[in-house]
């Protein structure tokens, strides 16, 4: 996983090496994870970060983003009745392809991008405890997304994208968990992965 994000990062470099725009980029990420033994609800957090837009081709573009993306899930009536929220930060990069088609003061786009991403900052959070930080899942995630979007005088983009993280978000054996609340969430998410939707608004310089 490693080679993938090192791949990701050595992209990003060397295509805002070349005559492009630069550009921030925020929105809101709704996520959850996918298990059928247990209900889970969705949990509506955000990203924030740096994008570069290369265009070429006429109607292609390669946006690479570099975010911080917030992604978790909630964990209904679990560990003693009580819910459990999972919150996860990733450090995260992706390499979005867009391909679009101008009109008038438009351009609509549709995209693909493969992502991959670190965990900076990660805790469960139980009914009446402090929050327990998280020693049991795995810190290194990638994926894919496809979407849509539409940019507006070669300036503002406003789009909306399906993600899939891929693998497996519980890292460590039972044996080695001590924290019931952790052993929890190692159980409920054993096999799973985050999915969801994510809005972004991007502005390019």
């Amino acid at each position: 996983m490693k080679k993938i994000i090192i791949t990701v990062l050595a992209a990003f470099i060397a295509i805002s090496a070349s005559a492009g725009d630069f550009g921030v980029t925020a929105g809101f990420t709704s996520s959850k994870a996918s298990l059928k033994d247990l209900e889970l609800s969705s949990v509506n957090l955000y990203h924030v970060g740096l994008t570069y837009r290369q265009s070429f081709l006429g109607v292609l573009a390669l946006q690479p983003e570099l975010l911080y993306n917030v992604k978790g899930t909630t964990l209904d009536h679990g560990l003693n009745g009580a819910s459990v929220d999972v919150k996860m930060g990733y450090l995260e990069a992706g390499l979005q392809l867009q391909a679009g088609v101008d009109i008038l003061f438009a351009r609509l786009f549709a995209l693909v991008e493969p992502y991959a991403g670190y965990c900076v900052n990660s805790k469960y959070y139980e009914a009446q405890r402090d929050p327990v930080k998280d020693d049991v899942l795995n810190n290194i995630e990638y994926g894919m997304a496809f979407g849509g979007g539409i940019e507006l005088l070669q300036k503002v983009q406003v789009s909306a994208k399906y993600f899939r993280n891929l693998g497996d978000l519980s890292g460590t054996s039972v044996s080695q968990i001590k924290d019931d609340v952790s052993g929890f969430v190692h159980n409920a998410l054993d096999r799973s992965n985050y999915g969801g939707v994510q809005v972004s608004f991007t502005f390019l310089f």
